[in-house]
């Protein structure tokens, strides 16, 4: 074959040609990649400059949704304890009646709706957490966030134990009945005297105060008062100590005349 012999001008435009395919492969990388530079090649300093802050958007990225994260584990928290307000306020009111009302049934009744609520109130904080991370479950749950890349700019926030309302908040379940103290004030007058079981309904002179469910525990103490207000006479509560004991004891006070209507309570 024959050589083929380009002149001086079609090598020039061949040239030009070469270049301008060069220049416009670079121009569409620039486009695809949004990047004025993409390479080392390209220019160097500029190259390592956007490299570095690149990487430093990427941890600001993180640190962002991080905060973001602690935000929501924040709120929920927030949201626990205001539904715990709302549960320790009724708690207060139970424990109000209960503290206000003469009927040991009723009072035994105030006291387990009020133990009933502080079970609410751990129960509530223990499902105020978020991501695995909940601030009213106390230890293994602090909350630190980081502004920076370095954290040399951050905010602990400490974990409460709201799940042991005892130790927590201060709130300790109420004794059913337990080593209580009645008093009756004995005014000279007729007085009926009804002691209600489980049930609501009056106990027959058998049955004993305990096992009855009105309320009483063995060591309660009775104390039976005159319009003075000077105690007359004490009954304390065994396990077996029935309606009629105490029927009596109120009967042996002087001045006093004491009897069980056994067609009431039936």
């Amino acid at each position: 074959m024959s050589d083929i012999t380009l002149s001086a001008g079609v090598r020039q435009n061949l040239l030009t040609l070469q270049q301008t395919a060069d220049l416009m492969s670079t121009v569409q990388n620039r486009l695809s990649t949004g990047n004025k530079v993409n390479s080392a090649l390209d220019n160097p300093n500029s190259f390592f400059t956007a490299s570095g802050l690149n990487a430093r958007a990427g941890d600001l990225n993180g640190l962002l949704d991080d905060m973001g994260q602690s935000i929501q584990t924040i709120k929920a928290a927030d949201q626990g304890i205001t539904s715990i307000t709302k549960l320790v306020q009724s708690a207060k009111a139970k424990a109000t009646q209960a503290a206000s009302t003469s009927s040991q049934y009723e009072r035994k009744q105030f006291a387990s709706q009020y133990n009933e609520i502080l079970t609410q109130i751990s129960d509530l904080a223990k499902d105020s957490g978020y991501n695995g991370k909940n601030l009213l479950a106390g230890d293994g749950n602090d909350l630190t966030v980081s502004f920076n890349e370095d954290n040399t700019s951050k905010l602990k926030i400490s974990a409460v134990d709201y799940t042991d309302v005892e130790t927590g908040l201060g709130l300790s379940e109420l004794d059913l009945g337990s080593k209580g103290a009645t008093s009756f004030n004995l005014s000279g007058v007729s007085e009926t005297l009804t002691i209600e079981g489980a049930d609501g309904g009056p106990l027959v002179s058998s049955e004993t105060l305990v096992s009855a469910g009105s309320g009483y525990v063995a060591g309660d103490v009775l104390t039976f008062e005159d319009a003075s207000g000077n105690a007359v006479a004490t009954l304390t509560i065994t396990s077996t100590t029935t309606v009629q004991d105490l029927v009596d004891t109120i009967d042996d006070v002087a001045g006093v005349n004491a009897s069980f209507d056994e067609a009431r309570a039936s």
